[in-house]
């Protein structure tokens, strides 16, 4: 799920980021708002807000993509997780991504990860 800011852009509520201390992907996970925030809106597809806010939990299906990404199949708690084995995607292998910052709200800036020239951005404030 995500919403849209006022700048148009989509703004998710997780992100797998390459974290270079730990030589590893790493999940950030923020949290999903009970209600719509100002300047915000929110696409025609959106499936509601939650009673409570929480963070999504993230499960890797497939031991393929698993290894892609460095993560075993299963479920990720809500909360932001390192990769356990060794990922297939590496810094140099993704040289169409540029990833900037950690949206963990220790960032002032949402992180940024672009494709082909567009700007998909991930992360809430």
């Amino acid at each position: 799920s995500y919403l849209v800011n006022g700048s148009g852009q989509n703004v998710y509520f997780f992100s797998i980021q390459y974290n270079s201390y730990q030589y590893g992907n790493q999940i950030i996970t923020t949290l999903v708002p009970t209600s719509l925030p100002s300047g915000f809106t929110a696409p025609s597809n959106w499936v509601g807000f939650p009673s409570f806010s929480r963070t999504p939990t993230i499960e890797i299906l497939n031991d393929n993509f698993g290894t892609f990404l460095g993560f075993t199949t299963g479920l990720y708690p809500s909360y932001g997780s390192g990769a356990v084995i060794t990922p297939a995607l590496t810094p140099i292998s993704i040289t169409p991504f540029t990833i900037n910052n950690a949206g963990t709200g220790y960032s002032g800036t949402l992180p940024v990860i672009l494709t082909g020239g567009g700007g998909t951005y991930s992360g809430f404030t």
